[in-house]
């Protein structure tokens, strides 16, 4: 038995869907929801693994990391300035939150351009 390919709709409704999941998965982070954060991670997983077994392992690859993204985003919202403690410097919130903003863009976009091509 072969598996169905879904139309280019119904990838872009799997993307919209997890990019709901991860929108729900910042907000638990930033307000410290435990079991919202569970909730969405299990969501996210599911999605993803949908999306392996229809055949495009790049594209889950790539909202996972598009995911990943996100949480350094909510992190350089809502932490206060600090040093890090791997280079010493001084690293201030607008500098993570700046260079956090453009990659989370970034790979949004790498996402809608490899899902505009299906």
């Amino acid at each position: 038995m072969s598996a169905t390919l879904p139309t280019p709709t119904g990838v872009k409704a799997l993307i919209r869907a997890h990019r709901d999941a991860q929108a729900d998965q910042r907000a638990a982070i930033a307000a410290d929801h435990d079991r919202d954060l569970a909730a969405a991670r299990v969501r996210l997983a599911a999605i993803e693994t949908r999306i392996r077994n229809l055949g495009f392992p790049a594209l889950a690859d790539q909202l996972e990391t598009e995911t990943n993204a996100g949480v350094v985003l909510i992190v350089a919202l809502t932490c206060p300035d600090q040093e890090r403690p791997t280079t010493g410097q001084s690293t201030t919130k607008q500098d993570e939150l700046g260079r956090a903003l453009a990659r989370f863009a970034q790979l949004r976009a790498d996402v809608d351009t490899v899902s505009s091509r299906r």
